[in-house]
């Protein structure tokens, strides 16, 4: 019977979007990582399933499904705040004012007040200048003038949107670019299931072209440095990073720290006196500012300069190492090296070759395999019709009895017993008398194995049975009792011990009765215990 996954109520989200961009944030503050997490992005809801197996489902904003374009979602996760960030492209808003009516708008919101002239209404300049923005917001989306554009850079500046990204002096103004569909192994086809690549290798080097392309740009003709210029070398980088793909898209995820050697060098390529060491930490998809630690230190030839040098580089050089790691910008990167390196027909080719390769080896070992499987059916059936001499023969799975096969015998053992102790006779006082046993109780387990072609035997059993003893003579007496095995085991065989019990109605003067009975009975019933043991053992025998 199939049981429905558990419905989990949604988790704490929220929605934020731009004129170009929908994003949701989701709190996983439980989750560490997408391994073991299924997200489908739908039209109408994002449907989430934790690994725990229980699911969600966050419905989408209406005009979220009208205006997202076509398999534009992307999702990433960020470890250290336990959030999982979707986002979609927008398409643009409809026109909301003409040509004319921006000219107008714009001339008027840039018009200067002549001396005695009236002053413009405060009420209708703001309405103006927000009029305005979102009809520069429009042309910027649409691209459709280059004075336009630059007004729109001008209004980011001084609205100061995203000042806290370094883009090398220009602020973007187009939407990002979408990703590159990802590409899996042979197995994943189309990049379906969840699949985790590992990247260390590749982000370890981009942070390393990173770090040196900073200090070929940043760190390089310093003016407050009177033209100097900071050298990096030894730079060590190490941590994890991965590539999970699902559903063809990729999802980047890393935790990097890098070290270096600094040194700063006057404008002539002469030593300053000032180096040192510096360690990155954190440097993750999601750190926007990665912490910097400098350590300095002056050489003999370190004066006023190297001492400000090194200031320089704790205050003002961290920071532009800190940007040059951004995670925006640093994922851009890595993401492009990626993507140059995949390609839809490149990868449908190596499917292709991979497929063929392996139809051209079947076909090539189809005969030979059918030889082997031939050759070693023959010997498995020599095996059977030629066993090996004396050995027991175990089930039709375990040839030549080798591999260690147990038979359950309890019931068996329990019918034998009882079936040779009740009625049991025995003649006592050189034929004076006869005892017979009756009621006989067994309990216990018993079992035959076999290994290697040869039987064992196990059992631990328990007997009682009741005994009575009818004299021939009349002046003799009678006399009656229990007999009992405690423990019939098959390390103690024949010898178990065995206790004989007279009942309280006996008379002193039938003593002689009981140890009559000891004397001649008890060897039947070891005579039935040994016979026991044969039976049992050459049980698995006939039955194999």
């Amino acid at each position: 019977m199939a049981v429905d996954m558990l419905i989990a109520p949604p988790p704490q989200h929220q929605f934020t979007s731009t004129d170009t961009e929908q994003q949701l944030v989701v709190d996983l503050p439980m989750l560490q990582s997408l391994t073991g997490v299924q997200l489908d992005i739908g039209q109408t809801e994002i449907r989430l399933c934790l690994p725990g197996g229980s699911t969600t489902s966050i419905p989408l904003p209406e005009d979220l499904s009208t205006r997202s374009e076509a398999n534009s979602g992307a999702a990433k996760f960020s470890r250290k705040r336990g959030q999982l960030t979707i986002s979609w492209q927008l398409s643009a808003l409809p026109d909301k004012i003409d040509q004319s009516q921006l000219q107008e708008q714009k001339a008027a919101s840039m018009h200067v007040v002549e001396p005695g002239s009236a002053p413009i209404s405060s009420v209708k300049t703001v309405e103006g200048i927000g009029a305005l923005a979102a009809a520069l917001a429009e042309i910027r989306s649409e691209g459709l003038a280059a004075d336009a554009a630059a007004d729109t850079a001008d209004l980011a500046e001084r609205s100061s949107l995203r000042s806290d990204i370094d883009y090398g002096g220009a602020v973007p103004t187009a939407p990002v670019a979408k990703s590159a569909p990802a590409y899996g192994s042979l197995w994943n086809a189309n990049s379906w299931h969840w699949e985790e690549k590992n990247c260390v290798d590749l982000v370890c080097a981009e942070v390393t072209r990173a770090l040196e392309q900073c200090m070929s740009e940043r760190l390089r003709h310093i003016n407050d440095l009177s033209g100097a210029s900071v050298l990096i070398s030894a730079i060590s980088v190490e941590g994890e990073a991965s590539f999970t793909l699902r559903r063809g898209k990729r999802i980047l995820c890393y935790e990097m720290s890098a070290k270096f050697n600094w040194e700063v060098r006057d404008p002539y390529g002469g030593p300053l006196g000032a180096k040192g060491k510096a360690e990155i930490s954190e440097i993750t998809q999601d750190e926007e500012t990665p912490q910097v630690s400098v350590d300095h230190f002056l050489t003999f030839s370190g004066g006023a300069e190297g001492k400000v040098a090194g200031e320089w580089m704790k205050r003002h050089g961290a920071k532009h190492i800190s940007k040059t790691l951004a995670g925006a910008k640093l994922v851009a990167s890595i993401l492009a090296v990626e993507e140059a390196r995949v390609n839809a027909d490149t990868d449908a080719a190596r499917r292709a070759e991979e497929r063929a390769k392996a139809e051209d080896a079947l076909q090539v070992t189809a005969g030979q395999r059918a030889h082997l499987a031939a050759e070693q059916k023959q010997l498995e059936e020599a095996r059977r019709v030629k066993p090996i001499e004396g050995a027991v023969q175990g089930s039709v799975w375990n040839a030549n009895a080798w591999h260690w096969e147990e038979k359950p015998m309890t019931a068996w053992a329990h019918a034998w017993l009882q079936r040779k102790l009740d009625g049991l006779t025995a003649t006592v006082l050189g034929g004076l008398a006869t005892v017979t046993l009756s009621d006989a109780k067994i309990s216990g387990d018993a079992s035959v194995s076999v290994r290697k072609g040869r039987p064992i035997a196990l059992f631990q059993l328990r007997l009682e049975c009741k005994w009575a003893v009818k004299p021939f003579d009349a002046g003799i007496g009678e006399a009656q009792g229990s007999l009992l095995v405690p423990e019939f085991t098959s390390e103690d065989g024949r010898g178990s011990a065995i206790e004989l019990r007279a009942s309280a109605q006996v008379k002193k003067s039938s003593a002689q009765l009981v140890a009559g009975v000891r004397r001649d009975a008890l060897p039947s019933v070891r005579e039935v215990l040994a016979e026991f043991m044969t039976e049992l053992t050459g049980h698995l025998q006939s039955s194999a």
